[in-house]
């Protein structure tokens, strides 16, 4: 006798739960992936993301919806994420502060180890500048002045326990030498403080060096930057210091390993495709495809350096 369709359609479910070992096969992803922004929309997180989603809609094969969720520097959207569930259809877009520095600072619903770190996808190293009319040509001009003169010589930066702030003090910490800190609200009130005269330097965004046309002395990367092949890096002037201003996608911690290694290797794709990178080259900034297990011990490695930095600076909570 013949089988019927309704046999027919029951032999093929029990044959696919007896190959896969589950009464449900879904792909990933099976609706819009939401990548949460911790910043109101126009800063340099929504910005990247906005870059890169379209690379990114095409590698993965899913909408990608960008939903800001500003507050409490990061925090609040960070916590979102934190505590989405992990399925890969939620994901946050972070700069280096809310999962490596905030922590440090304060009792968050999450820490370090609330997230996974998928890929990074900007990674601009921070600058030492001072002002065009500085005597001040070379690190070892300001090196030596500050030397000469504890205490005497400024430095700028956007607030306590930020970037600027901690990268400036592993430069003092490296040097040997101490300045006075002076800090500010944002990073263009203190390169008017630069161009005034009124602080010695700042330690921040590459960006900024051309927009306000200063003197950089230095960078603080790895090895040179092509957007700044004339500038020295840190290291070639005697101070093992790398400091950068990055960001990443995150997802929350317990995601499918199937479901990571498909988004690893969907971000890794949109980073290098010649619409985000050629996007990223108008504005100043640095694709960088740090992927998956590269990506986690860079995170887990700045976590630790700013948690020691910000004791230093007595800062931590």
């Amino acid at each position: 006798m013949k089988k019927t369709i309704p046999a027919l359609c029951g032999l093929f479910a029990a044959l696919t739960l007896t190959l896969t070992g589950t009464s449900e096969v879904v792909a990933y992803p099976e609706k819009p992936v939401v990548i949460v922004v911790p910043y109101k929309a126009g800063g340099n997180s929504d910005r990247h993301t906005r870059l890169l989603q379209p690379a990114l809609q095409d590698a993965l094969g899913a909408d990608i919806v960008v939903k800001n969720v500003a507050g409490a520097a990061g925090t609040v959207g960070a916590a979102q994420v934190a505590q989405a569930k992990p399925d890969g259809h939620m994901l946050a877009m972070m700069p280096i502060a809310p999962p490596t520095m905030q922590p440090h600072l304060r009792d968050l619903p999450y820490g370090i180890d609330s997230f996974e770190p998928v890929c990074m996808v900007d990674n601009n190293p921070v600058v030492l500048m001072v002002n065009k009319t500085s005597p001040y040509k070379s690190v070892q001009d300001l090196v030596s002045a500050a030397k000469a003169n504890p205490g005497s010589l400024t430095y700028g930066t956007t607030g306590g326990g930020t970037v600027p702030h901690l990268a400036a003090i592993g430069f003092l910490e490296g040097a040997d030498v101490s300045m006075k800190h002076v800090p500010f609200s944002n990073a263009a009130d203190v390169m008017k403080a630069i161009l005034g005269e009124v602080v010695t330097m700042f330690i921040g965004p590459a960006s900024l060096v051309e927009r306000f046309d200063v003197r950089p002395l230095a960078i603080f990367a790895s090895e040179a930057v092509p957007m700044f092949a004339d500038v020295p890096t840190a290291k070639s002037e005697g101070l093992d210091l790398v400091f950068s201003i990055w960001g990443g996608l995150f997802a929350p911690a317990g995601i499918p390993e199937e479901t990571y290694q498909t988004l690893t290797a969907a971000c890794a794709k949109a980073v290098a495709d010649p619409r985000t990178t050629e996007a990223m080259a108008k504005i100043k900034s640095n694709a960088d495809p740090r992927i998956g297990e590269d990506f986690k011990s860079f995170v887990l490695s700045q976590y630790e350096l700013n948690g020691r930095l910000l004791g230093k600076a007595d800062l931590q909570k």
